[in-house]
């Protein structure tokens, strides 16, 4: 039962997501978030925090 509920909200966040709504995604995280993205580019890097990950967010669907 537990699988089944896990599976259901990851499954709407990336539809959520795939739509370019990433504010939903931020709601379920963690404060404490760690999000290494690698490469020596602008989305590469580590970020800390929910308020990071926004930004790094709206770069990936500015593109």
């Amino acid at each position: 039962m537990y699988h089944r509920i896990v599976k259901k909200i990851v499954l709407q966040n990336f539809e959520r997501f795939g739509q370019g709504d990433y504010e939903s995604m931020l709601k379920g995280m963690s404060p404490l978030i760690i999000h290494t993205f690698s490469g020596q580019h602008t989305l590469g890097g580590t970020r800390h925090s929910i308020p990071a990950m926004r930004l790094w967010f709206a770069g990936f669907f500015r593109g």
